[in-house]
């Protein structure tokens, strides 16, 4: 609250100032509900009322002689109540409502609040005498450019360049805050009008029945006139002398500029941000995804630690099979000749050895269903992914083995592969173990015939008891195929197009067009 009321002191621009000043209404309204005291909560609508006339006529006011005069700086206003005299009455009295001038709704309302602060001093709290002299050196301030709004804009001289520029402004733009003003002065005199206006506006539990704030003040002579009346002799003093030292050497300081603060925020979030990502490698997918990895076993290899029931027990003799050790084997050495091979095709082909050994584990394990549905995806995809990489140029697969990695860097990914590898296993054989004694399988097993009228429990399962499940996966695959249709259906690269190598756009375009984009990017 004292903070704004500084701002508010410093600032040279006439909405500057203003905003300031309901920075610190604000201020005080929190300090009220912040003491708690009773009639510092009761008095809220008090406040808020006396703060909506006089601030909203102030702003019409500010708008109208920035209008007029083409300026809002108060350095260079002054004089402006021989040309606005009507206006000068009005920002006089809401300036004075904003001071706390007696005979003002802001009088009634700047009392209440020492009033408050004197409660709560006699309470005893350690903070009350903090929370009285923070509030009445935000009021003293408040005198001050109160005072300063005035007689710096309809008080002096006129400057001379301000003729040049000015324009009388309509007489119906002087009603609005001609109306706020004249609020002020009459609930000034009479705030119990202004009590029975805010009646129904009262919450049961907060405030009071008879609403014991909207009543003239003073009743009787209390502490709090006397301090508030000490304030605004101090407050003048305090504008006075700041008169004779000239108002145009006061400033903002930096440190206090908050929106100087906020557009540097403002201009240093994309250097931050390009900090982070370069820090964090996200703009290296091959660095960023080994972060992502290291991150997932370090801290799943902890956790797996912790809890020796989740670790796995060593194969016995009774679990060796010999030919399905064979086909595993051959499924690892497959598995290493995609990291060994250079060339795409071969690597891909590599790949959908592995696919179809898995195939053969499944028939050792009698599941022909999912051996046939892997050998279906093997099938497809080592379509697909051939012709897609046929439309690659063979530049982009020379590129790849250009830069090669050092030895560190190697065995990073070694251990990070070996990490998920085992970390993939782990899941899937806990995943396997039963987490509940009534096994939803055997549910299947013994209604399989009974329900779905059906002997094969997996065809049963995908097509009775799970037939949405079904449905839904059949509509996914729908869309991934219509995708790679999509694909097969765009156009082939062109001549120029394949000369382009690398720097090409794969199958988007015509020679021609691609030649004229070159063309345009060069010019």
């Amino acid at each position: 609250m004292s903070c704004a009321a500084l701002l508010a002191l410093l600032s040279h621009d006439l909405k500057a100032i203003l905003a300031y000043s309901t920075v610190t209404t604000l201020g005080m309204l929190i300090g009220f509900y912040g003491l708690g005291t009773p009639l510092g909560v009761q008095g809220d609508l008090l406040h808020i009322a006396s703060h909506v006339l006089f601030k909203g006529a102030l702003f019409m006011c500010a708008g109208i002689v920035d209008h007029a005069t083409g300026t809002r700086d108060v350095r260079q206003l002054g004089g402006l109540r021989r040309r606005l005299p009507v206006l000068a009455l009005i920002v006089c009295v809401c300036a004075a409502s904003m001071a706390g001038i007696p005979g003002t709704l802001g009088f009634v309302s700047k009392e209440y609040f020492l009033k408050t602060l004197v409660g709560f001093l006699h309470s005893g709290h350690w903070l009350a005498w903090y929370a009285l002299i923070l509030g009445a050196l935000a009021l003293t301030l408040k005198v001050a450019f109160s005072l300063r709004l005035a007689g710096h804009v309809f008080g002096g001289k006129e400057p001379p360049e301000l003729a040049a520029h000015f324009h009388a402004p309509s007489p119906l733009l002087l009603v609005p805050p001609a109306l706020l003003a004249t609020g002020s002065l009459v609930f000034g005199l009479r705030p119990q009008w202004l009590g029975e206006l805010f009646a129904p506006l009262a919450v049961n539990g907060l405030h009071a029945p008879e609403q014991p704030v909207f009543k003239p003040f003073p009743d009787h002579w209390a502490p709090e006139v006397g301090l508030g009346g000490g304030i605004l002799v101090l407050g003048a003093l305090l504008y006075l002398g700041i008169t004779r030292r000239a108002w145009s050497r006061l400033s903002i300081p930096d440190g206090l500029r908050l929106d100087l603060a906020f557009d540097r925020a403002v201009d240093a979030l994309p250097r931050a941000a390009k900090r982070i990502t370069g820090a964090l490698r996200a703009d290296t997918p091959f660095d960023y995804l080994s972060i992502v990895m290291a991150f997932v076993v370090v801290l799943t290899g902890v956790y797996i630690a912790s809890r020796p029931d989740l670790w796995l027990p060593l194969p016995g003799a009774a679990d060796f099979d010999p030919l399905r050790t064979f086909v595993a084997g051959l499924i690892a050495v497959a598995a290493i000749l995609v990291l060994a091979m250079r060339s795409w095709t071969a690597q891909l082909i590599a790949m959908s050895i592995v696919g179809f050994l898995i195939t053969f584990y499944f028939v050792l394990f009698k599941a022909p269903d999912l051996a046939m549905t892997q050998i279906l995806v093997e099938a497809a995809t080592l379509v697909l992914v051939l012709l897609l990489l046929a439309r690659f140029p063979r530049t982009a697969e020379a590129g790849e083995h250009e830069t090669r990695s050092g030895k560190l860097r190697l065995l990073v990914r070694i251990t990070l592969a070996t990490g998920m590898g085992l970390l993939a296993t782990l899941v899937t054989i806990q995943a396997l173990k039963p987490k509940h004694p009534d096994f939803a399988g055997a549910y299947y097993l013994a209604n399989t015939v009974e329900l779905a009228h059906g002997t094969n429990a997996v065809n049963t399962l995908l097509v009775d008891f799970r037939g949405f499940d079904t449905l839904f996966e059949i509509s996914v695959l729908l869309i991934a195929t219509l995708g790679g249709v999509g694909l097969l259906m765009r156009h082939r690269r062109s001549r120029d197009e394949y000369r382009a190598g690398a720097m090409a756009l794969p199958g988007y375009g015509h020679g021609t067009r691609f030649e004229k984009s070159v063309k345009e990017d060069k010019a």
